[in-house]
């Protein structure tokens, strides 16, 4: 059995992003910017990542994130 993943307890900004452009990082840096210090950001990247969490740490990310940017339809489902 897994262990409980025990919920961030700081200010995060989660980001599940499929479009990687230039353009797209500078929106998410904008945003990153506009709400301020303070905010640990958190990116659920798709495919070989620096760091692979499963898939309980992946919605407990989103679970527990002030704010969520995506582009993707699952990222929008499941920050509902």
């Amino acid at each position: 059995a897994m262990a409980a993943v025990p919920p961030y307890q700081g200010r995060q900004l989660v980001t599940y992003v499929l479009d990687g452009s230039a353009k797209v990082t500078a929106a998410v840096d904008a945003v990153t910017g506009a709400l301020g210090a303070g905010l640990d950001r958190f990116s659920l990247k798709v495919g070989p990542a620096d760091r692979l969490i499963d898939i309980p740490q992946w919605l407990r990310a989103i679970h527990d994130a002030e704010f969520v940017i995506t582009d993707s339809f699952h990222g929008t489902v499941f920050s509902i």
